[in-house]
């Protein structure tokens, strides 16, 4: 072997044994971090739980100002990357949670080995996350009660991957969701994010709002998430009713809106004594696809602004019922105008 050959061969030895120690250095790194993040994130939730009391920073003119909630408060390093996780079975509650980067409550991983069963979030408050404020994976049996998230900048209020439950997979009461850059509620559910896809595909699990009251939400075009305020989304084939009663929507504040809700097909839906305004629609305001048996009742559908977005369009409803409801969009089922909302009295 050349003089040279023998120094490459010898140089190539060299940087082969440097890459493999500097690859044991960063896997102990990394051992070693996560070991300490887990140790944090034991520690967190109690220090949470018992009401450390800690001085809330300054609040960004452009956010929402709320009033003072007495509840006690935890501001997050302005570096936190991470989120509170929760446990199966756990109860959140009385605790306001602030300056989070991510994610304020997560539960579950998107295809993670458990799921995110037999929660309680009761009494909380999010006051800032740069992209959801909840996102949860494989979720059932979880609620959400007296909540309040607010200031979320990218993505969403609320996102749940919704699994098969024997009752109510997803229930969010007395909840508001404001200054949200995309959509106040989402939920989906997909087959890469699920714990038991098997079991998931059976259909069941309630997705059940109430009183759920979502103001100033979709206004970041940047990011490109803000679509409708509500939607109940793609079930790739399951199936996961929804009930929303009492529930609000007010986006008048902002010049233009993505949407005030859409539903996804499922076995039925149902709208009950719910009110959403917006100012002026650049897509159609409400869609509602093949959903078997939808019902629309005593619910108002206003924009103070109307385009030609500006409309409910319903497409492969089986069975239809409108009754009593406000407003003043059109009502459009498969392609025909059937009427304004508020003159359509219709039970199938």
């Amino acid at each position: 072997m050349s003089q040279i050959n023998q120094q490459l061969v010898n140089q190539l030895d060299e940087f082969r044994e440097l890459y493999y120690t500097k690859r044991a250095e960063a896997a102990q790194a990394n051992a070693e971090a996560d070991g300490a993040f887990a140790a944090i994130q034991e520690l967190l939730v109690p220090v949470l739980q018992a009401g450390l009391q800690e001085e809330a920073p300054e609040t960004d003119p452009d956010m929402v100002t709320p009033p003072p909630s007495g509840l006690p408060v935890y501001e997050f390093p302005k570096d936190w990357e991470k989120w509170i996780m929760l446990e199966s079975g756990s109860t959140f509650e009385g605790v306001k949670v602030e300056g989070l980067k991510h994610v304020g409550i997560s539960a579950s991983l998107a295809g993670g080995p458990d799921p995110a069963e037999g929660i309680t979030i009761q009494g909380v408050e999010i006051d800032g996350a740069s992209h959801w404020g909840s996102r949860m994976h494989n979720v059932k049996d979880v609620e959400w009660e007296d909540c309040t998230i607010r200031n979320v900048e990218r993505e969403h209020g609320i996102y749940a991957n919704v699994s098969w439950s024997e009752d109510i997979s997803l229930g969010i009461h007395r909840t508001t969701i404001e200054n949200v850059g995309g959509q106040a509620v989402q939920t989906v559910w997909r087959e890469r994010e699920s714990y038991d896809v098997e079991k998931d595909r059976q259909a069941g699990g309630l997705i059940l709002l109430v009183e759920v009251h979502a103001r100033r939400t979709g206004w970041n075009y940047e990011h490109g998430r803000n679509a409708y305020a509500f939607t109940f989304g793609d079930l790739e084939g399951t199936d996961r009713p929804v009930e929303m009663v009492a529930c609000t929507l007010d986006n008048t504040m902002l010049e233009r809106n993505r949407g005030m809700l859409t539903i996804q097909p499922r076995s039925r839906a149902t709208v009950e004594s719910c009110s959403f305004r917006h100012t002026r629609a650049e897509q159609t305001a409400v869609l509602i696809d093949g959903v078997e048996d939808l019902v629309l009742i005593g619910s108002h559908f206003e924009a103070t602004n109307p385009s030609d977005y500006d409309r409910l369009f319903l497409k492969n409803i089986d069975r239809l019922t409108i009754q009593g409801c406000t407003g003043n969009l059109p009502v459009y089922r498969d392609g025909e105008l059937l009427g304004p909302i508020s003159e359509i009295s219709l039970s199938e």
